[in-house]
């Protein structure tokens, strides 16, 4: 929902939000885990495989191949 803050500006809500604070750290985990289980199963048809979702993508190379199979 969108409002108006105390001195008549324009806001939307989820201005207001932390959102590192929304994320539950063990939904997080198991997302990060799953996720990179998934990854790894569609990877292996490229031969390779990840670890850590945020360095081994960074580089974009295996994120490339995780497009191409």
């Amino acid at each position: 929902m969108d409002s108006y803050d105390g001195d008549g500006n324009y806001m939307h809500q989820e201005d207001d939000w932390d959102r590192d604070m929304l994320l539950d750290p063990a939904w997080e985990k198991q997302q990060r885990k799953t996720f990179t289980a998934w990854c790894n199963s569609h990877l292996r048809k490229a031969g390779t495989q990840i670890d850590n979702i945020e360095e081994d993508f960074r580089d974009g190379l295996k994120l490339m191949l995780l497009l191409e199979v």
